[in-house]
């Protein structure tokens, strides 16, 4: 029983083992998987940037360059109108603006508190106040009274002004896109503002530009779902809008949260968050969510750029970082982790099938052996018990014969020789009440009969014992009987391979401090250290076939049982001498 119980524990541990060991690696993968997507996703990264800055360069140039160009409109619409703002027409407005190629010619006249919008083309425009057009409204003031714009926004020519494409207040659809130009050099009553739709830019970013980019980026790579701009200031917070003079609600281009690409996996609660916080710590923040029923992996990247004013805060400052959102399939990784959590269990349950029927067949295996040890045991015993029924026989046989020859050498009146062969049978009858006298019954049966054996192997049998006292002992005879039965059979094996002037074996046992100890010397010493350390284990023998290797195993189990000890000493000149010790119960 406690054999099997150790086998179920030491299954169960193995098992246990085979367990965490796919847990760990288990683990280990994921955390693989997902670095390599980190991995691969910062290398993306780093290469979307570099686009995405080389685009964006390129777009503020393409805007410097529109500006440029109405500039250049404006010094010929100059030439074009008369200096006085009252005698121009918003039709000769119109003609001119055709003839320069622009969307739309407006003039704009300074009044005691404000700058209007007075003629123009486009007839929405007319009429317009600009005074809460921040900071639009000082660029015009600096115009006309310093012919040039010094604040830290937009564009700045000589006598000319640009700001940012942005929505036109003018516009009923509150859709459309526009960049103004601003020019004034003091020979006209006005500030000539030409104005274009922002169509060539965006033709410019569907085919070069960032959008462009982004589509061939998520093309080529199909774990990208979506890249995104963010405009970390506005993001998350609520919409900038001013007010016309028309009381219509108009919002503004460079405020716009998205900066460029699309919002289809958009996490409203988490981004906003994770948006703020990568753009104040400089760092990349990961987030894996569900969204649209797909499993991301979004990370925040935050990119350093030069202010400028298509982008700029709530206050109308512009930024000097934005973050760049990439948004990639986590299915992947998740199938991937998903085989391997299905081979996981697969290899735990056939490492549990092989597992128990190891362990069945291993108890199997050792209740044969128990089985078998206690089978030879018990033989062992009842040859020795037959020995000694034997033994007795022959005393009883031998003492007919005495009596026969005592009473004959009377009759022959031979004193002399009567003597003599009194004297030699007192002398057998010593020997045997000796053993009798050993108190053990068992432990005397035993010494008897291994005694006849010793006699009939030519071994030089000794033996010395103190009184035992059988009931102090406590111990089951039958358990005595396979201790040192089992230990003197070991010394006559031994000395078997010495002629027979050197088989000599001696038993000695006595009761001292509340235990029984026995000792087994044997001469001749044939044992290596390392069968010292071998030779109680199950099936370990040295000798030839025919022997178990259990005699000595049983020994030491019911020692054990016992709560006793044994010890072995070796020499070659003491020979070998097995110590017992057993505590007196």
């Amino acid at each position: 029983m406690l054999r099997s119980k150790t086998l179920l524990f030491a299954g169960s541990f193995v098992l246990f083992l085979i367990v965490a060991n796919n847990v760990i690696h288990y683990a280990l993968t994921k955390s693989t998987l997902e670095r390599n997507l980190e991995r691969e996703l910062a290398s993306v990264a780093s290469q979307i940037q570099i686009s995405i800055e080389n685009s964006r360069t390129a777009a503020e140039y393409l805007e410097e360059q529109i500006a440029e160009q109405l500039r250049t409109a404006s010094v010929g619409a100059q030439y074009a109108l008369d200096p006085d703002v009252e005698k121009v027409t918003n039709e000769r407005l119109e003609e001119v603006s055709r003839k320069l190629g622009i969307d739309h010619l407006t003039l704009m006249k300074r009044t005691d508190d404000d700058i209007v919008l007075y003629k123009s083309s486009y007839p929405g425009e007319l009429g317009l106040s600009t005074k809460k057009w921040v900071p639009w409204y000082q660029a015009f003031q600096q115009l006309f009274d310093k012919r040039e714009v010094t604040i830290d926004w937009g564009q700045s020519l000589p006598n000319f002004w640009s700001g940012p494409f942005e929505y036109a207040s003018a516009d009923p659809t509150k859709l459309n896109i526009n960049k103004w130009g601003y020019y004034y050099d003091g020979s006209t009553n006005y500030i000539i503002d030409p104005f274009v739709s922002n169509k060539k830019f965006e033709e410019f970013q569907e085919t070069t530009g960032i959008q462009a980019i982004l589509q061939k980026t998520i093309a080529a790579n199909k774990r990208l779902l979506e890249i995104t701009g963010v405009n970390p200031a506005t993001f998350g917070r609520t919409e900038l809008k001013t007010v016309t003079d028309k009381g219509e609600e108009l919002k503004h281009n460079v405020t716009r949260p998205i900066m460029f690409g699309e919002t289809r996996y958009q996490a409203a609660e988490t981004d906003a968050i994770d948006v703020r916080l990568a753009a104040s710590t400089g760092k990349t923040v990961k987030e894996i969510d569900k969204i649209n029923g797909k499993k991301v992996l979004k990370s925040f990247i935050p990119m350093a750029i030069e202010p400028s004013a298509n982008y700029v805060d709530l206050d109308g400052k512009p930024i000097d970082t934005y973050v760049l959102v990439i948004t990639s399939s986590y299915d992947d990784v998740q199938r991937e982790l998903s085989g391997q959590f299905a081979s996981l269990g697969l290899q735990i349950a056939l490492v549990t099938l092989a597992s128990l029927g190891a362990v069945l067949l291993a108890i199997r295996v050792f209740r044969k052996l128990r089985e078998r040890s206690v089978r030879e045991t018990q033989d062992t015993y009842i040859e020795e018990v037959n020995q000694l029924f034997t033994v007795v026989k022959g005393q009883r046989h031998d003492f007919l014969n005495h009596v026969q020859i005592i009473h004959t050498l009377v009759q022959m009146n031979k004193i002399d020789d009567l003597r003599r062969y009194t004297k030699e049978l007192v002398g057998d009858i010593r020997q045997v009440s000796d053993i009798m006298a050993i108190g053990e019954p068992a432990i005397a049966a035993l010494v008897q009969a291994k005694s006849a054996v010793a006699l009939s192997k030519y071994v030089n049998f000794t033996h010395r014992f103190g009184e035992l006292d059988r009931d102090a002992i406590g111990i089951k005879s039958v358990d005595i009987v396979k201790i040192v039965g089992n230990i003197v059979d070991n010394a006559f094996d031994a000395v078997m391979t010495l002629p027979p002037v050197r088989r000599n074996v001696e038993l000695q046992g006595w009761m001292k401090d509340g235990s029984l100890h026995i000792t087994v010397w044997n001469e001749g010493c044939m044992l290596a250290e390392e069968q010292r350390k071998q030779m109680f284990a199950p099936g370990y023998t040295t000798k030839k076939e025919g022997h178990s290797g259990l005699g000595l195993t049983i020994a030491k189990t019911l020692l054990i049982q016992y709560k006793g000890d044994i010890r072995v000493e070796a020499d070659d000149e003491k020979g070998t001498t097995f110590h017992i010790s057993l505590p007196i119960h």
